[in-house]
């Protein structure tokens, strides 16, 4: 089941970032269908690039990719961001172990969609999100 947020926790702008094209499309669909404001990028250096331009309330990020990913993405992105931001989302999350002091939290592929809503929201609350209205994210494909 999921969890019912006390705030509207669904207008949080949420980043992904994700190499697997049909994932990453995925994802987007089931965020964007739970109502939150959603941009998408394909590697850590997309994601760069677009958080110099936007903040983020959440960054749902895979570890392992081509361009940019693993233990040096997740610490910039630490780095920059604040691990309560980040939920890693990974098939290899032995490998990422390293990392899981760097992170709000983990998820392991395949996942489900509750328990990534539930991920999502626990990691709001940590934030202290209060809400938004100004959903501008543009998703780079």
């Amino acid at each position: 089941e999921v969890q019912t947020p006390m705030v509207n926790y669904l207008d949080a702008k949420i980043l992904t970032v994700e190499d697997d094209n049909n994932l990453r499309k995925t994802l987007m669909k089931i965020l964007i269908r739970e109502g939150f404001c959603v941009a998408s990028v394909s590697n850590g250096q997309e994601a760069l690039e677009l958080l110099e331009l936007q903040q983020f309330d959440i960054i749902i990020t895979d570890y392992k990719m081509p361009v940019l990913g693993g233990e040096k993405w997740v610490h910039t992105l630490n780095e920059l961001q604040g691990k309560n931001k980040i939920l890693l989302l990974s098939a290899f999350l032995e490998e990422a172990k390293v990392v899981k002091d760097e992170v709000g939290d983990s998820i392991a592929k395949p996942f489900k969609r509750k328990e990534l809503l539930n991920k999502i929201f626990d990691l709001l609350k940590k934030n202290n999100f209060q809400g938004r209205n100004d959903c501008t994210a543009s998703a780079i494909d």
